[in-house]
């Protein structure tokens, strides 16, 4: 093990992480065997730094009585401490009684201990978690068994006993418990101006996508869209589109105001001011911010309405 020790300082015994193996995955569980812990403790003692420093710990051997092997017993002694590296896991300790988490430091970690007066080495053993340490995880998560856990309390709620009112809890628009699966008129109404108001960009990359389809669809219909200026009259509009020099003449504009919906052909188009004349006025005088659309094809002179 690499664990460290601040001899001339806090007096802290280091545990890493990664000197811990992995014994769940989710939640993340790791094993301290003690027996081996407090040995690398004995080696640091004995190094150049730790020599002239107090002993870290006692220990008390296995002992045989009548037959039966007890576990061994180690205490770290005062002042030292244990700290183990900081994180979202616990740790299991295996190979002896201790006084581990009477010493630990404060932290994310999780320390579960199984120390018992009775507490005997048996020849085999079994990989099981014993009651005691399915206790000890479900409550480092909050998890308490077949009661409910309050949705607000930011604790986990038992997956074997899923409690309907607390979905009701945790989704607030909801008129009253038992309704939970249904929408409001309101949260319908906001669902699909989120999915009108999304945009398009967002949602092209996936081949034979919706978005992607309906990304082909806009560019073979809309070449450019853009804003309409002040100072537009029915026969020269301002605009916020820009671009070469007639790019757009003999294409199709469309604008779309609050009332109007019409479309002329590109008589002349300047690119640098954005500015388009029409063979045919508009009816209609276009407003600051109406839409403009300038179309992928040619249409008759005139279409749409002026409501």
């Amino acid at each position: 093990m690499t664990i460290s020790i601040a001899w001339a300082t806090t007096k802290r015994i280091f545990v890493p992480r990664a000197d811990m193996p992995i014994v769940q995955s989710s939640p993340e569980i790791r094993e301290l065997n003690v027996d081996t812990f407090r040995l690398a403790l004995k080696d640091l003692e004995a190094g150049v730094a730790g020599i002239p420093w107090p002993d870290t710990h006692n220990h008390v051997t296995e002992t045989v009585l009548s037959g039966t092997t007890y576990a061994r017993i180690v205490s770290i002694l005062a002042p030292y401490t244990v700290e183990f590296e900081d994180g979202q896991y616990g740790v299991r300790t295996t190979g002896a009684n201790h006084n581990i988490l009477d010493v630990k430091i404060a932290n994310q970690v999780s320390l579960l201990t199984q120390n018992s007066a009775g507490m005997i080495v048996t020849s085999g053993g079994s990989a099981d978690w014993t009651t005691t340490e399915k206790n000890q995880i479900r409550g480092a998560l909050g998890i308490t068994g077949t009661q409910a856990t309050p949705a607000g309390g930011g604790h986990l709620q038992d997956v074997r006993t899923p409690v309907v009112a607390n979905l009701d809890a945790a989704v607030t628009s909801r008129a009253a418990p038992g309704a939970a699966m249904a929408l409001t008129t309101g949260e319908r109404d906001t669902l699909s101006f989120q999915i009108w108001e999304e945009p398009l960009g967002d949602h092209t990359s996936s081949i034979g996508s919706a978005g992607h389809e309906a990304g082909h669809v806009h560019d073979a219909l809309i070449v450019k869209h853009g804003s309409v200026l002040a100072g537009s009259t029915g026969g020269t509009i301002l605009t916020s589109i820009t671009g070469s020099a007639g790019i757009y003449t003999g294409l199709t504009i469309m604008i779309r105001g609050a009332t109007e919906r019409c479309a002329r052909i590109v008589r002349t188009f300047d690119g640098v001011t954005g500015t388009f004349t029409v063979t045919i006025p508009f009816a209609f005088t276009p407003q600051a911010g109406d839409s403009i659309f300038v179309l992928a094809q040619r249409t008759s002179a005139i279409f749409g309405n002026a409501r």
